[in-house]
């Protein structure tokens, strides 16, 4: 009977390299295809939200939710709390308070808030349009919002509903309150405010008045701001002036803008 041969050494350096070929040929397509179902996941949320807002609407005569403000961003809104970077901050893991406000109710399961990419593990990753909602409990409204961006305070009052965002994943270092502040409050720049998120594959999920949904790419490499845990209002697109995405996302704010406005338009 003869004896078994081993493997060589150069066999098995053939061996481990063909294995790491196709390892590396594999790990894009698994992370493409995480990425692809925490989208699905991300969209499923924002769908389960926008549902639990528009029957709140409807119980209360079609006005719609609360998006509090700084001044009023504990209690009253279609979420309770406030998100920070301070590891300290109960609030980041309070879904209990999270679910005392007006959509907890409609909502139930405190998983919908928080996006599957989010890696920050706080318990909400979606903040809702500026524009969409009174800003606060006790009548409070800003100058930004009387013409420039005129509020949404009632289910009739959106002109163009299907280009009219609700719900958005918010950068981990700007979500704070429950409103997302999408433009600088000088009109005269093309700065964030409040910043996109960048989740899924260099995109963000957006949910719309009229019920759908999409994951939006982004054009602009400013607008990928990595998390750094600072929660500041970040200037990303000053230099290079390239202001694709914040007009896309600007001109979906409110797209009933005036005339001297019509650079932002819908479009």
């Amino acid at each position: 009977m003869k004896a078994r041969q081993a493997f060589t050494l150069v066999e098995l350096l053939v061996v481990i390299a063909s294995i790491a070929i196709l390892a590396a040929m594999l790990l894009p397509v698994l992370s493409r295809s995480k990425q692809q179902a925490q989208g699905t996941q991300c969209l499923s949320n924002t769908k389960q939200l926008l549902l639990a807002w528009t029957v709140y609407a409807t119980d209360f005569r079609e006005v719609l939710a609360y998006n509090v403000s700084y001044t009023n961003a504990t209690a009253g809104g279609w979420v309770d709390g406030k998100l920070s970077d301070d590891s300290d901050n109960p609030d980041n893991t309070n879904s209990i308070l999270m679910m005392s406000g007006q959509l907890g109710a409609y909502t139930k399961n405190a998983g919908l808030y928080q996006c599957p990419a989010d890696p920050t593990h706080r318990v909400r990753s979606y903040s809702m349009d500026f524009t969409v909602g009174d800003k606060s409990t006790n009548g409070e409204q800003w100058v930004l919002n009387d013409d420039y961006w005129p509020n949404f305070l009632k289910m009739g009052d959106f002109k163009i509903p299907a280009v009219t965002w609700v719900f958005s994943d918010e950068h981990p270092d700007s979500i704070n309150d429950g409103l997302q502040l999408t433009p600088d409050a000088d009109k005269d720049t093309m700065n964030w405010a409040d910043v996109a998120a960048s989740y899924h594959n260099n995109a963000a999920g957006f949910a719309f008045a009229d019920g759908h949904e999409e994951i939006h790419k982004w054009q602009d490499p400013s607008t990928l701001h990595p998390i750094e845990g600072n929660n500041a209002w970040l200037p990303l697109q000053d230099d290079p002036p390239n202001y694709n995405d914040i007009r896309w996302v600007e001109s979906r704010c409110s797209p009933q803008l005036n005339s001297t406005n019509a650079g932002q338009s819908p479009g």
